[in-house]
């Protein structure tokens, strides 16, 4: 799943996108642009699920 982000739903735009801001040193910062992205995404799967067992757990004690 964080693959097809990484390869295809960020960079794809990142390649269109951030060129039209940046000119030609866009098209090297769009990787990064899609890197930062998929990290953002894979930060924010990891902390909801972490808090989401955090939550079963406490609610299986009591």
């Amino acid at each position: 799943m964080f693959a097809l982000l990484r390869g295809v739903i960020f960079l794809v735009p990142s390649f269109i996108l951030v060129p039209k801001l940046l000119g030609i040193n866009g098209i090297w910062m769009s990787l990064s642009v899609s890197e930062i992205m998929t990290s953002l995404c894979i930060s924010a799967y990891y902390l909801y699920n972490r808090h989401r067992d955090k939550v079963v757990t406490a609610s299986e004690i009591i």
